[in-house]
């Protein structure tokens, strides 16, 4: 048997996982005879179909938290064994270490694996769970040094783009001397040409013509670059002599993020490869041609703004309090809180404004929607 190289291989792993995931969730949750209609329906929903066809990290980590969660309600709800408790896991380490901050979204779910495998109180539950967090995200630490051969320093793109945000506020460029080592240092002019407030990687750009910051990276093992570290100082220094800066470009960026601005202007999805180092080339055939035109009627549109799954999630989660519901309500916090733990380190450390950054946002509303209203079906039916 070959590996095929290249990204088909992670687009039917991601697809597999969320069809997989949404048909078990229907197939339990939803109208008997209508489950194929909410598989369908979800499916096909234009925010999630748009990024269904795109491999990216965050799409992959939502696809295995969406069949995770999956499996431990239906164990929960005693139509799966235990064992299945294992799938879950491995479903949810994979999460966490596919993104930095995948930890956060898997936290919520690992107390909802504890609950569904273990008679604990709840301190204990609590105690565990955090164990078993800290054990995954050490073991994602471990595995993702072990796939690479350098160490890529990624806060640098965030303290890069604040220390840029607060030089051409104060007209003065405050990154340090030290962090021009090997390279010419831009001007203000060449700043503020690739600056922009909600997308640090165009600081970086190398396909741009334009000039660009260059990432630093070093050899894994080797101690941290002397510039890292004065690029690391001079942002502390930054966030407490220009406080206000600071947060007034937190605030822009957490309003465009979820869309709260008249005009929505963060990045949705892609329609078609870009240029890569791997240097993988795929046409666009025909039916790829109709879905993105099918799609880009949605585009931009009120389908993308999170606010509204902001607040259906707060919606729910009241819902299901006021419910008396012990089962519902455990379900619907926890998979809450795991939709919020996947965007809550966003608009702190200012990155990027991109839709498929709180795509597991929207699907945690739509799966506490399908679970609330499941419960009140059950309840309706009882009386």
């Amino acid at each position: 048997m070959k590996l095929v190289p290249g990204p088909v291989g992670m687009l039917a792993v991601q697809n597999a996982l969320f069809w997989a995931g949404d048909a078990l969730l229907w197939a339990e949750l939803g109208p008997a005879r209508l489950a194929w209609v909410g598989v369908l329906g979800s499916g096909l929903y234009p925010p999630i179909f748009a990024l269904l066809g795109i491999v990216w990290k965050d799409v992959q980590m939502s696809c295995a938290m969406l069949s995770a969660a999956a499996l431990l309600l239906l164990i929960l709800r005693k139509r799966f064994g235990r064992w299945w408790l294992a799938p879950a896991l491995f479903l949810l380490q994979y999460a966490a270490a596919v993104r930095f901050n995948g930890i956060l979204a898997v936290v919520p779910l690992l107390w909802l694996w504890m609950r569904a495998g273990f008679e604990l109180p709840g301190r204990k539950r609590a105690i565990a769970t955090a164990l078993l967090s800290l054990f995954l995200l050490g073991f994602a630490w471990v595995f993702n040094r072990a796939l690479t051969d350098t160490e890529d320093h990624l806060s640098q793109q965030y303290e890069v783009h604040d220390l840029v945000a607060l030089s051409l506020d104060q007209d003065a460029s405050l990154l340090p001397p030290a962090y021009w080592a090997g390279s010419r240092p831009l001007s203000l002019e060449e700043m503020g040409a690739i600056y922009d407030p909600i997308e640090p990687s165009f600081l970086f750009w190398p396909a741009q013509p334009m000039a660009h910051f260059d990432l630093v990276t070093n050899p894994k093992g080797m101690p941290r670059p002397a510039s890292l570290s004065a690029l690391h100082s001079a942002w502390w220094r930054g966030l407490v002599r220009f406080p206000t800066v600071i947060l007034r470009r937190r605030w822009f960026l957490f309003t465009e993020m979820f869309g709260l601005r008249r005009e929505y202007g963060c990045y949705d999805y892609v329609t078609q490869m870009k240029p890569n180092a791997l240097g993988i080339r795929l046409g666009n055939p025909a039916m790829h041609d109709a879905a993105s035109a099918a799609l880009e009627v949605f585009r931009h549109g009120w389908l993308y703004r999170s606010w509204i799954y902001l607040a259906l999630l707060a919606g729910c989660v009241v819902a299901a309090v006021r419910s008396g519901d012990g089962g519902l309500r455990a379900a619907v916090v926890a998979v809450a809180f795991s939709g919020l733990g996947s965007v809550v380190a966003y608009p702190l450390i200012g990155s990027g404004c991109d839709f498929r950054y709180l795509w597991w946002l929207m699907i945690t509303s739509l799966l506490c929607l399908l679970l609330v209203m499941t419960g009140r079906r059950a309840s309706d039916a009882g009386s």
